[in-house]
């Protein structure tokens, strides 16, 4: 992805286009303030923030639904639970399943001490079943009504495109269900293998028309 965005920078430097590339290349070129190499990383970042991690809300959502019939149907029968059954489908199989973060101050947690500066990795899909946190946590359940996972983080680093991307999920949950009177899984799910991302290559389904 890095190569690609390389290679984009360099071509929109030759052949400014009316888009987002051109406008921080503009930018990087108006002034100190932002390198090529941070133009590159910030399109990757809006790319995969933007695109890829609703993507995966909805395949891995799906997937959740396929290995839970008895919850889809209970979705396809009541669809005024798209909004608590997309909160659970972000608790139970998050997109994002790790993050990092740094120590300000020397902390203690426990069993662990961290000193100023230690470099942290969260687990964001362990947090998200946290028996103290959640009930029976491996259960997956759409009528879930415990309170907001941490598939967005929290405090400042809380993800800014939180609510475009529940809205994103609720809609298109919203729209099988009305469109589709049955919507099955027609092949083997395969993991991207990612270790942050999570989500499928494919989703493949059959469907049934209303």
């Amino acid at each position: 992805m890095g190569e690609y965005f390389t290679a984009l920078l360099e071509e929109r430097k030759a052949r400014p286009k009316d888009d987002l590339m051109s406008a921080l290349i503009e930018v990087e070129e108006s002034g100190d303030r932002i390198s090529e190499a941070e133009v590159v990383s910030t399109v990757i970042l809006l790319f995969a923030a933007g695109m890829e991690t609703t993507q995966n809300l909805i395949g891995n959502g799906l997937g959740a639904l396929f290995a839970h019939p008895d919850q889809m149907e209970l979705l396809w029968n009541n669809q005024e639970y798209v909004e608590s059954a997309v909160e659970e489908m972000l608790r139970w199989d998050s997109p994002v399943q790790l993050d990092g973060r740094t120590a300000l101050e020397d902390t203690e947690i426990p069993d662990l001490k961290l000193p100023k500066g230690s470099q942290i990795v969260t687990l964001i899909g362990a947090a998200n079943r946290d028996p103290a946190r959640f009930t029976n946590p491996d259960d997956f359940q759409i009528q879930r009504n415990e309170g907001q996972p941490l598939s967005f983080a929290s405090g400042i680093h809380y993800c800014l495109g939180a609510n475009l991307a529940r809205t994103e999920g609720q809609e298109m949950f919203d729209g099988l269900i009305r469109r589709f009177k049955t919507i099955e899984q027609a092949g083997d799910l395969k993991q991207r293998g990612r270790l942050t991302l999570r989500g499928y290559e494919a989703v493949p389904v059959k469907v049934t028309s209303r």
